[in-house]
C-alpha cells in the first residue's frame, strides 16, 4: 500500500506567500482611498506588529487593524486575538482579519457591530 505524503511549504515559501497576499490587500486600500506609499505600506522584514502599516491619515480613513492570513490551517480566534493586540490604544481601528486561501476570493472577517455600523453610514448617507 502507497503511502501518501503531505506537501509541506517550506517557510520562506510561506513567508513569500504571505507577502504578497498582503501587497495585494494593501494596493486596493490604496487604489481605493489614493493612498500612497508613504500613507500605507507592509511590514518589512522580520517588524511586528500589524500586517499592513498605516500613517495617522491612513488610519483615520480606513479605521482598521489589519491581520492577513493566506494559509490552509486557519484559527480565527486566534487571528483575532493577534489582530485586537496589534490595534493601537487610541480606539481609532477596528480589528479585522484578511483571509484568503489559494485562488480563493479575499475575505475580510469584521465584527457585527462594526458591520452594521458601516452599513448604516451607507444606508443614510453619513460619512
Amino acid at each position: 500500500m502507497e503511502e501518501k505524503t503531505k506537501k509541506k511549504i517550506k517557510v520562506r515559501s510561506g513567508i513569500a506567500k504571505g507577502r504578497a497576499f498582503q501587497k495585494v490587500a494593501m494596493e486596493a486600500f490604496k487604489e481605493a482611498f489614493g493612498l500612497t506609499e508613504d500613507d500605507i505600506r507592509c511590514p518589512v522584514g522580520s517588524e511586528t506588529g500589524e500586517d499592513i502599516k498605516l500613517t495617522k491619515k491612513a488610519r483615520e480613513i480606513i479605521g482598521l487593524s489589519i491581520e492577513c492570513k493566506n494559509q490552509k490551517k486557519f484559527n480565527l480566534w486566534q487571528a483575532l486575538r493577534q489582530s485586537s493586540a496589534n490595534c493601537p490604544d487610541d480606539e481609532t481601528c477596528e480589528a479585522v482579519v484578511f483571509k484568503e486561501h489559494g485562488k480563493s476570493k479575499m475575505f475580510i472577517i469584521v465584527p457585527l457591530d462594526h458591520y452594521l455600523e458601516l452599513r448604516e453610514k451607507l444606508y443614510w448617507g453619513i460619512s
